[in-house]
C-alpha cells in the first residue's frame, strides 16, 4: 500500500496497517474508490506527524508547509494511484 500512497513502507508505524479503517480503505482504494485513497492519504500524512518525533514548534511547522503544499494540489484532477514527482 505504501507504493499506492507513493511513501516508503518504513515511513508508516506498524499500526497504520492494522487500524480497521485503514485496512477498509485499502481493500476500497485497491478497488478504485478515490475517496479511500483520499482517506488513506490524510492517515498516512496524520500516521507520518505522529511517528516522527519532532517537537511541537518544527511539527507545527511541518503541518503548515505540508497543508500548504497539499493545498496547492488540484486532487481532484488526480487520478487514483497517481505518482507526484514533486
Amino acid at each position: 500500500m505504501a507504493d499506492t500512497l507513493g511513501i516508503s513502507e518504513s515511513t508508516l508505524s506498524d499500526t497504520f496497517a492494522t487500524t480497521k479503517q485503514n485496512l477498509e480503505d485499502m481493500r476500497l482504494a485497491l478497488e478504485g474508490d478515490e475517496k479511500a485513497y483520499k482517506r488513506l492519504q490524510q492517515a498516512a500524512y496524520e500516521d507520518i506527524l505522529i511517528h516522527i518525533g519532532l517537537d511541537d514548534a518544527e511539527l507545527n511547522k511541518v503541518k503548515t508547509d505540508l497543508s500548504a503544499y497539499f493545498d496547492k494540489l488540484d486532487l481532484e484532477k488526480i487520478p487514483v494511484g497517481a505518482e507526484l514527482n514533486e
